[in-house]
């Protein structure tokens, strides 16, 4: 990431990926076309979910991880440029900017995973 003129930009050559944002503020317009009324609304959407699963067909179970984050404070920030060749490519090149976030030094951790056994069909 390179900053000039208090703009954000984010380039990654092999995949074409491009990015230019600015901060933000929760009075900040957020994209056009957003389903989000608002920041806070659109940051409970901001992250990763705080479980993740993986499923073990041949045992029918499933290995459920909890994902544990402190500080989390994501910052909004406005996108005036973005170009995610990838999305294209998985055939999702209608997708469109919902809202945008920074987030850095975040401490994580994994919880240890579990199992469950899914019921039988």
């Amino acid at each position: 990431m390179e900053t000039r003129d208090g703009v954000h930009h984010i380039t990654d050559a092999s995949s074409g990926l491009r990015i230019a944002a600015s901060p933000a503020d929760e009075h900040s317009p957020l994209p056009a076309g957003t389903p989000f009324p608002a920041w806070k609304d659109a940051r409970r959407f901001c992250g990763p979910l705080p479980f993740t699963f993986s499923h073990d067909a041949r045992r029918n179970r499933v290995l459920i991880i909890e994902g544990v984050r402190e500080q989390w404070k994501p910052v909004p920030v406005q996108v005036h440029d973005c170009h995610i060749p990838r999305l294209s490519s998985l055939g999702f090149s209608e997708a469109q900017l919902a809202s945008a976030f920074m987030v850095r030094d975040i401490p994580y951790q994994w919880r240890k995973g579990r199992y469950e056994q899914l019921a039988a069909s």
